[in-house]
């Protein structure tokens, strides 16, 4: 796994336009790291389909204490780790789930589609595995 302190490409945060979404998109940045942000009114399943499509392999679920335990193992810091290990299970069930106009208003136009996004990236080597 790479993790944000070790990499140069940004972070894509999905659903960012919310009121949670944009105070991680604002602690990230505030970090120093560059941050996407996109908004599709999606479930995790739907998130993975795409990304699964664009990489052309299957995406595994991950219980969600593997995955905080892999995040820590990786030297990702602390406070992001306590952030999604609160976050997933607290506040991204869905339980209020909308979709807002952010990206749109923070670019001057709609945003891009997670599927054609994941397309593009894909074709462009972002997420090739070294053999």
């Amino acid at each position: 796994m790479q993790t944000a302190s070790t990499s140069d490409e940004p972070i894509m945060v999905l659903g960012g336009t919310g009121n949670s979404g944009r105070r991680i998109v604002e602690r990230l940045r505030s970090r120093g790291l560059s941050v996407r942000v996109r908004s599709r009114l999606m479930t995790f399943r739907e998130v993975a389909r795409d990304l699964a499509h664009a990489i052309v392999r299957p995406i595994d679920k991950v219980p969600h204490d593997a995955f905080i335990g892999q995040l820590a193992d990786s030297g990702a810091p602390e406070e992001i780790v306590w952030l999604l290990g609160n976050l997933f299970p607290t506040v991204l069930d869905g339980r209020d789930a909308s979709l807002a106009d952010g990206v749109e208003r923070a670019l001057d136009r709609p945003p891009r589609d997670l599927a054609r996004y994941a397309q593009n990236a894909a074709h462009a080597g972002a997420w090739e595995i070294a053999a």
